[in-house]
């Protein structure tokens, strides 16, 4: 009986030409759009073109050439186009546009570090030009903070080897001087730090790759939710009753539309990854068994998805209504409209919520090199959540 059903299900589907085109012409058609539009997120060019700044070191110091040489015109020379100037051109560059802003470091900006003094940098932005103002604003900002973060830090190390006696105060200063060797390193690595996140990219994944996941994982969702729909129409209609009329239980008529469920989304599925590797040159990575493994456990909580969706929607309207707002939701801030590294980190964590997030990460691992044992943690959530879903709708889902 639940085989039945579940054949049932699918001769539905097939004479379906509209679901058809909807669950698999439409996602190729997306994928390519997406994947031509938005190609230039995925470039290996870096996010903002280089841009000029002038830099006025009113101290010549240590710790100003530290920002100066280590940090903006070594560490950040893809982004800044650094130029030393003094003060009056400092004003006419920026005036002319010929600079985004001009950072002034003042006469005894080391010795105030030096001291445990508050550091001050003095900057001034072009009018005309707020985005790469910002963005330099951001940087010094950085600095700035790591300065004294690092200030404090080493204050509590002297502190510590002077009352420890690990060292004598003949030899201190030798220790001092490796201490803040340390901290101009800790400097570099920090700003290099906010330069790739300020640059980042995904070094592998073409746009294609990447929507060609999102993509098949949202309409496999879709998929899911026209399934859900029919169960709830079924209802409406009575022909669930005639279903058990012929001798078939609650338990019964679940299991058979799950399955029908989850063939059909698992063969959608096959075929857009097959669809998108002939036809679009997408490159899925070298691991089948970890794209089937994916696949499966995606699949299976899509389906269970769908099971909790017909059990929490009394008409087939509003299964269809609820089921597409959450599938819409789920990708949005699972990353499959913009990529999910550009994200807010407070989105980020939402994400983990949804289905989509895993299992995209899952093929996306899987695209840039990763084998089946790197995506079992993802399958493994992704069949807690499928669990969660389906024993929630089994136990809620009315047959009448």
């Amino acid at each position: 009986m639940i085989f039945d059903i579940a054949i049932k299900d699918l001769k539905v589907v097939y004479r379906d030409k509209l679901a058809l085109a909807v669950l698999l012409l439409m996602p190729a058609a997306i994928i390519i759009i997406l994947g031509l539009a938005l190609s230039s997120m995925f470039s290996n060019e870096p996010a903002v073109e280089k841009f000029s700044i002038a830099v006025v070191d009113n101290d010549g110091a240590n710790m100003s050439r530290v920002l100066v040489d280590g940090i903006l015109k070594e560490n950040l020379h893809e982004l800044l186009d650094v130029k030393e100037v003094d003060d009056n051109e400092a004003d006419i560059l920026v005036a002319n546009g010929d600079a985004a802003a001009v950072i002034t470091l003042p006469e005894g900006f080391t010795k105030d570090f030096e001291n445990g003094n508050p550091v001050k940098i003095k900057i001034k932005s072009s009018v005309d030009n707020e985005f790469h103002s910002g963005i330099v604003e951001s940087i010094i900002e950085s600095f700035a903070e790591s300065v004294s973060l690092n200030r404090i830090g080493t204050e509590s190390i002297i502190k510590v080897l002077i009352k420890s006696g690990t060292v004598d105060m003949q030899n201190m200063d030798i220790k001092i001087g490796q201490i803040v060797s340390s901290i101009q390193g800790s400097l570099n690595r920090k700003l290099v730090e906010f330069n790739e996140d300020k640059q980042e990219r995904s070094e592998n994944l073409s746009a294609i790759q990447y929507y060609s996941a999102t993509m098949l994982v949202m309409f496999m969702l879709f998929g899911a939710i026209q399934g859900s729909k029919a169960f709830v129409e079924e209802r409406e209609m009575k022909t669930l009753e005639r279903i058990i009329a012929a001798r078939a239980n609650k338990a019964q008529i679940i299991a058979g539309k799950f399955l029908g469920l989850y063939i059909v989304c698992i063969l959608q599925s096959a075929i857009l990854i097959v669809f998108t590797s002939l036809v679009y040159n997408v490159d899925w990575g070298n691991s089948l068994p970890g794209i089937f493994l994916i696949t499966v456990c995606a699949v299976f909580t899509g389906a269970a998805f769908g099971m909790f969706i017909a059990a929490v929607s009394r008409t087939s309207n509003a299964a269809d209504g609820l089921g597409m707002i959450l599938v819409q939701i789920f990708t949005l801030i699972g990353g499959g409209m913009v990529p999910y590294y550009i994200l807010p980190e407070s989105i980020k964590k939402l994400a983990m919520v949804t289905l989509n997030w895993w299992a995209v990460k899952g093929y996306h691992d899987i695209m840039l090199g990763s084998g089946l044992q790197n995506v079992i943690p993802y399958c493994a959530i992704l069949l807690l959540m499928g669990i969660a879903y389906l024993s929630f709708g089994t136990a809620r889902l009315k047959i009448r």
